[in-house]
């Protein structure tokens, strides 16, 4: 593992694990017992599904599907089980006429048991990544718990809490892509060969770059949906205020309490073996991808995707909105900066912008009703999260003594799958919300999510290859 300093983040997370998790555990407390003396029961009631919601449709699947069997046909069988007993469950839920107010167990329990089908078949791909961020997704919970006092204290202050849902929508899907990320990058480093504190360290490094581009991404989708509605700038202003402080928070519990987490656990070189082995299983992918995407095929399979995205843009009748064509630069702004890469930026805002028009012109062609603007927003949002998780990987693995097709190869084995799994995680997390009765666009939004995230996957690698063979090697 290549020596470098840990940064500030990853010296607090990892370097002292005890005092940044009981600061963040401070600061929640804190934050809920200024919040919540003052609200009302609505307001406890609606935090506490939210909380429940996010904990049966996202941590119950992960923690499942991390315990999945090796053997293929066990693991058949374990995830039919599993997701039937999530929807036996639901089905007696129906019948029986369970009620908990706005909160809808039948639609918890449905949205728990596709991300736990598909992500226990995969296991495999991702287990590391699913049981290392555990505590990760334990920390979004607690994000949660802390977005929704600040929302309360925003709104004792006058800002518009009608966007509250889906801001905390989105900061629990981005707390879930990046605990996914931060532990993917710890077992690669603790496999080359760090101890324990030091993969820690440098996985929470890893991650502060895309923590900072989620947090303003988020924050400008906020801001940019009321824009779209031709809001005045004090309303745009209010709600880009609302969205920063969950964001961030989430954000913060996940980045400093796992990492922490793991520089905490007992060293084992089970997971140095677990991600070999997982390594050792994607050469065969790897290199089907080499063979199938030489430089001038992945020219030609990016320029065809993007001429798929400027028909789509004619043709599809769900035009962008104000709010929709300004994210679009943001992501590009806040990519280039965050990342510092022009490539990375590039490839993030032409991905983000095609699979918009893609996704809107296939809604279309199947005669499905679009998602709002507001919920199109978030997912879009959500979906560039996710890409930039793979472009970032591709930057890190530049070299000059590297071709082309090896630092693909490179980063499609540290990031492509653990990316799917995080889309997943993250489109669940979203759905939560409309479960817990606090957002009813939830399942739209992930379910647009999701396939905005799987254009990306199955044009990534092209574009990845096709970039960095028209701009060299650096």
């Amino acid at each position: 593992m290549n020596e470098r300093a840990p940064g500030f983040i990853g010296g607090m997370a990892a370097g002292r694990p005890v005092l940044s998790s009981l600061i963040v555990a401070f600061a929640a407390a804190a934050l809920a017992a200024v919040a919540f003396r003052r609200s009302d029961a609505a307001f406890a009631e609606a935090a506490f599904f939210t909380i429940a919601a996010t904990a049966l449709v996202v941590v119950a699947p992960v923690a499942l599907a991390s315990a999945a069997p090796k053997n293929f046909w066990l693991r058949v069988i374990y995830a039919a089980l599993c997701a039937g007993l999530f929807l036996g469950a639901r089905r007696v839920a129906l019948q029986s006429g369970l009620s908990f107010g706005p909160f809808d167990l039948a639609l918890a329990l449905s949205a728990a048991a596709a991300p736990l089908f598909i992500l226990t078949l995969g296991a495999p791909l991702w287990r590391s990544a699913l049981a290392l961020s555990l505590i990760g997704l334990a920390a979004v919970v607690l994000g949660a718990a802390g977005g929704f006092s600040i929302v309360g204290i925003e709104a004792a202050r006058g800002a518009p809490p009608d966007s509250a849902g889906g801001v905390m929508a989105l900061a629990a899907a981005a707390g879930a892509a990046l605990a996914i990320q931060i532990s993917a990058a710890f077992s690669r480093y603790f496999a080359e060969g760090g101890a324990n504190a030091d993969a820690a360290a440098a996985a929470a490094r890893h991650a502060a770059a895309p923590a900072f581009f989620s947090l303003f991404v988020g924050v400008s989708a906020f801001a940019f949906i009321p824009l779209g509605a031709g809001a005045e700038f004090e309303a745009i202003a209010g709600s880009a205020r609302l969205a920063a402080g969950p964001v961030a928070f989430t954000l913060a519990a996940t980045i400093f309490l796992l990492p922490a987490a793991l520089a905490m656990k007992g060293e084992s070189e089970k997971t140095a073996v677990a991600e070999n082995r997982r390594r050792a299983m994607l050469r065969p992918f790897l290199k089907l991808a080499r063979n199938l995407l030489p430089p001038s095929s992945a020219i030609a399979a990016s320029a065809i995707f993007l001429i798929i995205a400027a028909v789509a843009a004619f043709e599809a009748r769900t035009t962008p909105g104000a709010g929709e064509i300004a994210l679009v630069s943001a992501v590009a702004v806040i990519a280039a900066i965050a990342f510092v890469s022009l490539r990375t930026a590039l490839m993030t805002a032409l991905m983000f912008a095609a699979a918009g028009r893609i996704a809107a012109w296939g809604a279309d062609l199947f005669a499905a009703a679009p998602p709002s603007e507001t919920a199109r927003i978030i997912a879009a949002a959500f979906a560039a999260i996710v890409y930039a998780q793979l472009f970032l990987a591709w930057r890190e693995r530049r070299n000059p003594r590297r071709k082309t097709r090896e630092v693909v190869q490179l980063a499609l084995a540290d990031s492509y799958f653990s990316a799917i799994a995080a889309l997943i995680v993250g489109a669940a997390a979203i759905a939560a919300s409309e479960a817990a009765g606090l957002w009813g666009e939830g399942v739209e939004a992930a379910l647009y999510a999701g396939a905005l995230g799987a254009i990306g996957v199955a044009a990534g690698p092209a574009l990845l290859t096709a970039v960095g063979a028209l701009f060299g090697r650096d």
